[in-house]
């Protein structure tokens, strides 16, 4: 198993359980889950080209952010 793909599976994995207990949309969740991270989780899974690009569109977990 990727280690790094692991890392950011778990940072993942709580922004789908803050959409799920508190009831928060994917935004909110995801600003959350941000705040409180200290390793720039985000920011590395866009560096490394974890997440699927399209375009000037981020696609996660079928939401899509533009940047």
């Amino acid at each position: 198993m990727n280690s790094e793909w692991e890392w950011y599976e778990n940072y993942l994995h709580a922004v789908r359980m803050n959409l799920l207990i508190l009831g928060k949309d994917y935004d909110k969740s995801l600003e959350l889950v941000n705040k409180n991270d200290t390793l720039g989780t985000y920011e590395q899974m866009k560096k490394s080209g974890y997440l699927f690009w399209s375009g000037n569109r981020i696609i996660v977990d079928s939401k899509e952010e533009i940047i």
